[in-house]
């Protein structure tokens, strides 16, 4: 919701502009939903790709920088215990398992 009503109207967002979008989105869902950074969710994957474009020169292809940090996200978190959401419950049995929600945010981010 926070992007559709960002970015109404827009048919293209530059480097800059989508970094901070995907700030302003992580910085919702956090305050929605309850995760942190940290917890081993899509939240931290959505930071890192965030990060990587902030930190990405202008002119840049975006795709790859995104699919790189949403892998890098995954393989940092593999061997953390989930923290919030149906998972936390099995948090021990989480370790060296994919959360979802980064796996779908890594294969989103592919399929640009």
């Amino acid at each position: 919701m926070t992007s559709a009503k960002r970015c109404a109207g827009i048919e293209a967002l530059d480097r800059a502009t989508l970094a901070a979008l995907l700030g302003e989105v992580v910085d919702t869902l956090a305050a929605r939903g309850g995760a942190r950074l940290g917890d081993k969710t899509v939240l931290d994957s959505l930071h890192a790709v965030q990060q990587a474009l902030a930190e990405a020169p202008d002119g840049v292809a975006l795709r790859p920088i995104a699919c790189d940090a949403a892998q890098a996200a995954l393989d940092a978190f593999r061997d953390r215990p989930n923290r919030i959401g149906r998972a936390r419950m099995f948090a021990d049995k989480t370790l060296g398992l994919d959360d979802p929600g980064m796996v779908a945010l890594l294969r989103m981010a592919q399929s640009l």
